[in-house]
């Protein structure tokens, strides 16, 4: 099987089943099979404006990452996420099989801010790199963040404008 994020306008029909966006744009994931049918469960992440899918990347077997840009508000499972600045950036985590969440990562600031991709070093550290905006000054930064355990090979980030600082769970 393979992982399949989009995003939708509207209503999205597909042979199992259908949905609804919450306002524009929203993110539909799910596994599809060989023939390209998808499953019944898939991940519904939406809100009233527009989110955009940014990146997709599998951990393993049973785990995905999908990093999204929002506006305002996003509905992610049970919760309501709100934006401080224009746009926010998410990484969120869900289980393949059942695509429900497991964990997420809001990037909020004053200005606009954008998780462009992410890499899954192994289950227990990601990398996730974007970029943030300075409402006022107008200028944009790249960031890299690191999230859960160092794996115990050396490794180094080239080229990087900007490191934020922090270790966390995810």
């Amino acid at each position: 099987t393979f992982v399949l994020a989009i995003e939708f306008e509207r209503d999205l029909l597909w042979s199992n089943g259908q949905i609804t966006s919450r306002g524009g744009f929203d993110i539909f994931s799910t596994q599809i099979n060989d023939f390209f049918n998808p499953e019944y469960n898939f991940s519904h992440i939406g809100g009233p404006w527009n989110d955009r899918l940014t990146d997709l990347k599998v951990i393993n077997e049973n785990r995905y990452l999908i990093c999204s840009k929002f506006y305002q508000s996003i509905q992610l499972g049970d919760q309501v996420i709100y934006s401080q600045g224009s746009s926010d950036g998410l990484v969120s985590k869900h289980g393949l099989g059942n695509h429900r969440l497991l964990d997420y990562y809001h990037l909020s600031s004053p200005g606009e801010d954008e998780v462009v991709s992410s890499i899954p070093v192994s289950e227990k550290f990601l990398i996730v790199a974007g970029i943030t905006d300075n409402p006022q000054t107008g200028i944009s930064h790249p960031f890299i963040q690191k999230f859960g355990d160092q794996p115990k090979q050396p490794m180094t980030l080239k080229n990087s404008n900007q490191l934020l600082k922090s270790s966390l769970p995810f």
